[in-house]
């Protein structure tokens, strides 16, 4: 009920100002979109980042499903264009609502925030970014570290719930790992700096329908010029296209084989890092992905 009256009041102040366009990020039970769309006739985007109604239901609680569905139904009805994520996004979409109009448009990076980085002389460094939550596989890439046949260092920036536990894994392993902490984004670009390896070792879900993300880290990763060793989940795969290196989730082993080969070899190194950041700068970028989107707007 809080939820419906605000995106009434919301719709209202946002009529007030007469757009030409309007963006909407879904969330449960905003109808903001339908409100403006009907009482102005503006032309709307309904931007879908999950699958909100199974989130809810399996990990928070949820006791007015139907509201929730008739909700979305009624904000995909007065939407343009309903811009997803990833295909799985995409897909539930359709299920749920039985559109035609949704598109698959994954994240971008901002190319000109994040530029390539130089590999510190004389070491390979291995970086991950992100929170250090359970379903972003750290314990992966540490254990990898540990069966690494190649001498490569280890850095990890974000922090969150798992920070002291891998800590102890890596204490245990007797891998020396840089815990950076939590960095503000502005941060980020000097952080990656002397990387010479990215990663993002997703786990294996329980369904590959649960990776539904478009990982920012691993555009992040592309426009900093970095090859990218990350699993085969999701919209990963397409994202890494010509410039990274997949591996099969919570295969620890084949992450350590991965990771080394490329310590191993700075030609194919700076190849794919080549090919990362072209493919940031052209599939990628914010400008592109808003042009993206208008252009499914107007046609």
């Amino acid at each position: 009920r809080a939820q419906a009256q605000a995106s009434r009041a919301i719709a209202q102040r946002v009529a007030k100002s007469a757009p030409d366009l309007v963006w909407e990020r879904y969330s449960l039970f905003s109808t903001a979109l339908a409100s403006l769309a009907k009482g102005s006739g503006v032309r709307g985007i309904l931007e879908v980042n999950a699958p909100l109604i199974e989130e809810q239901r399996r990990h928070r609680r949820l006791d007015d499903e139907a509201g929730a569905r008739s909700a979305l139904v009624e904000q995909s009805g007065a939407a343009r264009a309903i811009i997803c994520v990833s295909d799985p996004v995409r897909a539930w979409v359709e299920e749920m609502t039985g559109t035609e109009r949704a598109h698959t448009v994954p994240n971008g990076v901002d190319t000109n925030r994040i530029t390539p980085v130089t590999e510190e002389a004389g070491r390979v460094v291995v970086t991950f970014v992100g929170t250090l939550k359970p379903w972003h596989g750290v314990e992966h890439l540490i254990g990898a570290r540990a069966l690494a046949s190649s001498p490569w260092d280890l850095r990890i920036i974000g922090d969150g719930p798992q920070r002291e536990a891998l800590e102890e894994a890596a204490r245990a392993a007797g891998v020396d790992v840089d815990f950076r902490g939590a960095v503000a984004p502005h941060e980020v670009p000097s952080h990656l700096e002397g990387s010479a390896i990215a990663v993002a070792p997703y786990p294996a879900p329980a369904d590959e329908a649960d990776h539904y993300f478009s990982p920012l880290k691993v555009y992040e990763y592309m426009a900093a010029g970095l090859p990218v060793v990350a699993s085969a989940l999701g919209q990963i795969p397409v994202a890494l296209l010509g410039c990274g290196v997949l591996v099969p989730p919570s295969d620890t082993a084949v992450l350590a084989r991965a990771i080394d080969a490329l310590a191993q070899d700075p030609e194919r190194r700076t190849e794919l890092g080549a090919q990362a950041r072209l493919a940031a700068e052209e599939r990628h970028s914010w400008e592109g992905v808003v042009g993206r989107v208008l252009e499914l707007v107007e046609a």
